[in-house]
Formats: structure tokens, sequence, C-alpha cells
């Protein structure tokens, strides 16, 4: 009967401990090629349209990634990035195979190839 508490208490365990937070998110979570979902986006100014197409690659340190041409720091699965040619931010989520993004009073989603 202790054995069957044990095994129960240790699966308990094990259960409550695969169920991350919001920020569990590591750099190889974000790697890949995600497509805009065209019926997502969000635009105050008729003239702005987010890319197609987002690329992430692993960035040139440990935990950052180059999110479509820009180093960013990973976190957990919310970004904050600033492009620092044009001083451009923006904000990113990961949330399983799809990223949610704002930038420039645009908003929209993008889903992992």
């Amino acid at each position: 009967m202790k054995m069957l508490k044990f095994f129960l208490l240790l699966i308990s365990v094990t259960v409550i401990m695969s169920c991350g937070s919001d920020d569990d998110c590591i750099v190889a979570d974000w790697i890949g090629v995600y497509d805009l979902d065209p019926n997502s986006e969000d635009c105050s100014d008729p003239d702005l349209s987010l890319n197609s197409s987002i690329t992430i690659s692993t960035g040139t340190s440990t935990n950052t990634i180059d999110f479509d041409g820009v180093e960013v720091e990973v976190t957990g699965c919310n970004l904050t990035f600033t492009d620092p040619f044009f001083g451009i931010s923006g904000e990113a989520q990961l949330e399983g195979n799809e990223i949610t993004t704002s930038v420039l009073g645009c908003s929209g989603k993008f889903i992992r190839r």
C-alpha cells in the first residue's frame, strides 16, 4: 500500500511539473519559418502591413534568436524586440506553433510551416 501511495505521489508531481508556466520557452521553441494568417492581420494605418512570413534562426549567443533580422534575447514565450537600425519596437508571443506579434500599430498571427 505504501508503494501505491508513493507511485501516485510520484505521478502527481510529474504531471504538475510537466505543466510549465507561460514563460518556459527556450531558443529551440522559436526556431522556424512562420507564415502570416492574413485573416488575423490588423493595422491601424491602411498603408502599413506585416510581412507575409517571419524567419527565426539561432542568434549569435546561447540565449538569442535572429527574429527576422533582429537579434533578440529569449527570456521565455514573450519577447520584446527593437530594430537597432530603425529603432522600431515590437512584441511577440509564442504559443505552440503560433506567434502573435505587434509592431508599428499592426498585429497578427504567424503559423509555423
